[in-house]
């Protein structure tokens, strides 16, 4: 039953547990409880969100999708829950244009983030 009334605020959770005649979280005890769900859920999608960039790495290695240094070129997309279509392509790797220049010019490579 949660799960068809979540999004609901406190005011809307107050109304529906009043006519399950049950009663109600106050609207700080509401907001320490959303607190600490939002916090799980967070934790919880970081979590998934590592694990799932840890076996794109391996992946990635596994089939050379390395750059010269052995760095696995990770390419990653949005796609749209109801349209299936990408919405975002994104490639992330470590090159760096002036690390990348000092090595072609064979120089040392100056200090920068």
């Amino acid at each position: 039953m949660l799960i068809k009334i979540r999004g609901i605020g406190q005011t809307q959770l107050t109304e529906f547990t009043t006519f399950l005649e049950v009663p109600s979280l106050s609207c700080s005890g509401f907001n320490k409880v959303q607190v600490e769900i939002g916090n799980i859920i967070y934790k919880s999608s970081w979590d998934e969100m590592k694990h799932a960039s840890e076996e794109k790495k391996r992946i990635g290695i596994e089939c050379g999708d390395v750059d010269s240094d052995g760095i696995p070129m990770c390419t990653a997309a949005i796609i749209g829950l109801k349209t299936q279509k990408i919405l975002f392509i994104g490639v992330r790797n470590k090159y760096c244009v002036t690390c990348q220049r000092s090595a072609n010019k064979m120089e040392v490579t100056p200090i920068h983030e």
